[in-house]
């Protein structure tokens, strides 16, 4: 599957700024705002290309950009209860990619890995790298991350027939 680029626009005011970030659903794309703080606004606009530019009325400026996978990723991770709402399996990539070279992304990730797992770090190596590893949410069945995830967290790996199947990535 060809990756697409995700659209956004950040409305620029004095004192905050407020993001609308289009991702897809399973109903289509749908727009998700959040507010977030002027320096995770600069790393992003520095890592996305520029589409437009204008004044929003005011004092407001609004860029469009078309994000980068780490863009996106630091966003993703702003967002509460993303996976809910969005089509994590469509977004899983662009996280898996920036991941591998963003070390903001790689420390957020594994906080979040701790947490699912009760702070247990072996385990939470062992989901990561099962998460890795998977091709479409599905593991071949003598994996041994994806075992030793399912033998103590069921809900996050679970076997399914001959595979191991990834419930839930580390990031949601």
């Amino acid at each position: 599957m060809r990756k697409r680029s995700i659209s956004s626009v950040f409305y620029l005011k004095p004192r905050q700024v407020k993001a609308v970030v289009y991702l897809p659903t399973l109903l289509g794309v749908r727009p998700f705002s959040l507010i977030i703080n002027k320096k995770e606004v600069d790393r992003i606009i520095s890592k996305s290309r520029k589409r437009k530019k204008w004044l929003a009325g005011g004092k407001t400026e609004a860029v469009s950009l078309s994000l980068s996978s780490d863009a996106l990723s630091l966003l993703l991770l702003e967002i509460p209860d993303i996976c809910k709402k969005a089509d994590f399996k469509k977004l899983d990539e662009y996280v898996k990619t920036s991941y591998r070279h963003n070390t903001k992304v790689k420390e957020e990730v594994y906080k979040r890995a701790l947490g699912k797992v009760l702070g247990d770090k072996e385990i939470a190596d062992a989901y990561l790298g099962a998460w890795l590893k998977a091709n479409n949410f599905e593991l071949p069945p003598d994996d041994p991350d994806a075992s030793k995830v399912s033998s103590q967290f069921y809900k996050l790996v679970w076997k399914f027939g001959d595979r191991y199947v990834l419930q839930d990535p580390p990031w949601c």
